[in-house]
């Protein structure tokens, strides 16, 4: 089972949003053990020009008979064109286990 609620405000150029979602899985792992995850996200998007977007997000992941996970991502994605964006992002891993991540993006749709 899955169950969760969002919540989503905008004011002016700002917009604050997130989640939570409580699940339980019955054997995700092959070894017929039951294992409950808890899951949060929030995220605060600035818009800082018409094609200018600053994005900062935080989640974090609660596993039954694992370590939480958790990460703070931060972006820029600036419209370049119709259906062209270009996306800079870092992702720090609060928690350990995994490596930071940065990354530049050109996504286009036609």
């Amino acid at each position: 089972y899955r169950y969760g609620f969002t919540f989503d405000l905008n004011y002016d150029n700002i917009s604050l949003f997130g989640a939570v979602i409580q699940g339980k899985h019955d054997n995700p792992r092959g070894d017929f053990k039951q294992t409950s995850v808890t899951s949060y996200f929030s995220e605060a998007d600035l818009i800082l020009y018409p094609w200018l977007i600053g994005i900062l997000r935080y989640g974090i992941a609660d596993m039954e008979h694992e370590q939480n996970k958790d990460e703070i991502v931060i972006s820029l994605v600036a419209l370049i064109r119709t259906n062209i964006k270009l996306i800079a992002e870092g992702a720090l891993h609060t928690t350990g286990g995994e490596s930071s991540l940065g990354l530049i993006r050109l996504d286009f749709a036609l």
